[in-house]
């Protein structure tokens, strides 16, 4: 029968300092122990190796699980990064082509602003018809926005051609409320303060009644030069011929 050796590792307690692995290799290289083998094999070490065994092959298991978690992880890592990268690169693009959107707002506002001008300027033409004397056919209805570039070309006009003499031809005009009829008032008062005579013509019945009716009640006495069509105007401007 085989004798426990001098210095047995299921003896020794400095044997508790070795890693798991190594000391399952040493006790399986220690052949003929009796302390685990034959009859004189003691349960307690038995199942103590048991244990340790199963310890071990636990503690192999979970390395794997932990390195296929890290592997897992890593994975995650470099997906994440990618998505990261995807996300910041999809962002460029947005903002790119969120600027190159609004560029492209702001252009068109800008050119809609300058054909609406163009329109005001089409709707409200200032004539210089005949040696200082100055005519404003106007069409349709007269908004606070049409009357307002009415009255900024209308001055500047005659600031420009010194003309005396301005003839409003409102036979085009629909219908004439309280604002179109002050910003008229205000256009004529400004042109007076020029130099210039501004005389309306072509007012239709409803036109003239509405207009008469706001000077009545704002600005009672308040003479305006008026005649019935453009020819009586262009007239008493002193065009003569035609």
């Amino acid at each position: 029968m085989a004798t426990v050796c001098e210095r047995c590792l299921l003896t020794d307690g400095s044997a508790q300092e070795l890693a798991l692995e190594v000391f399952l290799e040493r006790v399986s290289s220690c052949q003929g122990c009796p302390l685990r083998e034959g009859s004189d094999a003691s349960p307690a070490v038995l199942s103590l190796l048991a244990r340790l065994r199963e310890a071990g092959r636990a503690m192999r298991k979970a390395g794997q699980r932990v390195r296929k978690l890290e592997a897992d992880v890593h994975e995650m890592e470099e997906a994440a990064q990618r998505t990261e990268e995807r996300i910041t690169t999809l962002s460029q693009i947005q903002k790119a082509a969120s600027r190159e959107a609004d560029d492209l707002l702001r252009a068109k506002a800008a050119q809609l602003e300058e054909k609406e001008q163009a329109l005001l300027a089409m709707s409200t033409p200032v004539i210089h018809v005949w040696e200082g004397v100055l005519a404003v056919p106007l069409i349709g209805t007269i908004d606070e926005e049409r009357a307002s570039t009415l009255g900024q070309r209308l001055l500047r006009a005659v600031v420009e051609s010194r003309c005396p003499r301005v003839i409003v031809d409102l036979t085009g005009v629909l219908d004439l409320d309280a604002n179109t009829a002050r910003h008229l008032l205000r256009i004529e008062a400004a042109a007076r303060l020029l130099g210039a005579h501004l005389l309306l013509c072509g007012m239709k019945p409803h036109v003239t009644k509405a207009l008469a009716g706001f000077i009545a009640e704002h600005d009672p006495g308040r003479n305006l030069l008026t005649a019935q069509t453009l020819r009586d105007a262009l007239r008493r401007c002193g065009v003569r011929g035609g």
